[in-house]
């Protein structure tokens, strides 16, 4: 069994509080880290480390650190971090940081011959030799071409549009009230590329 380290060896903190401001009334409350979502927690964690590696040599190994992140902090995270490091204002200490990520919004702030596409069953792929610019590329550009997913909305609701291009697929033509129906049957649905093409694909049908 592991043994504790001695007692003057290990050190807590009690009452540690975190201040957080309120953009809008400027109000400034008291948190501790449990009052904090994992989000909160994960983004202060990693970014805790980075101020702490100030003039210090590393390599920093980030394995998916934007699993619980909002959208918006998502695509901020890749400055907000290179802030970060940048904060020990020493231009002789090198850091590498190496991050896994699911995410196209971290793979858009990444050059890309520092992003390597990895597939079961295939050799590392880097987005350079790939002839794809992944620096400043739209997120559904990235989705597409490095995590192969062409489609813009969810599966079910992306099921809905697709039952309809397989009811009409051998139709040469289609009556006013016929295209209506269609139409009606995904009133519902909000606004996409997907339910763009079917409305262009239904107005071609559509006869007079």
């Amino acid at each position: 069994m592991p043994r504790p380290a001695p007692e003057e060896t290990v050190f807590h903190f009690l009452d540690y509080y975190i201040e957080k401001e309120n953009i809008v009334t400027k109000e400034v409350s008291h948190l501790l880290m449990k009052n904090l979502s994992d989000g909160e927690q994960q983004f202060l964690h990693t970014l805790g480390i980075c101020l702490m590696l100030k003039n210090k040599s590393a390599i920093l190994l980030l394995d998916e650190p934007e699993t619980h992140f909002n959208p918006d902090w998502r695509s901020k995270f890749i400055r907000t971090l290179q802030k970060s490091l940048e904060a020990s204002k020493t231009k002789n200490i090198m850091k590498d940081v190496l991050i896994t990520s699911h995410s196209p919004f971290i793979i858009s702030d990444c050059f890309p011959d520092k992003v390597i596409v990895f597939r079961k069953g295939e050799d590392p792929k880097n987005a350079q030799k790939m002839k794809f610019r992944t620096y400043g590329t739209s997120t559904d550009l990235i989705m597409e071409n490095l995590f192969k997913k062409n489609y813009t909305i969810g599966d079910k609701s992306r099921e809905e549009i697709e039952d309809i291009f397989k009811e009409i697929k051998d139709k040469k033509k289609l009556s006013i009230k016929e295209v209506t129906k269609f139409k009606s049957k995904v009133s519902h649905l909000g606004d996409s590329m997907e339910k763009i093409l079917l409305f262009a694909k239904l107005n071609e049908l559509e006869i007079e």
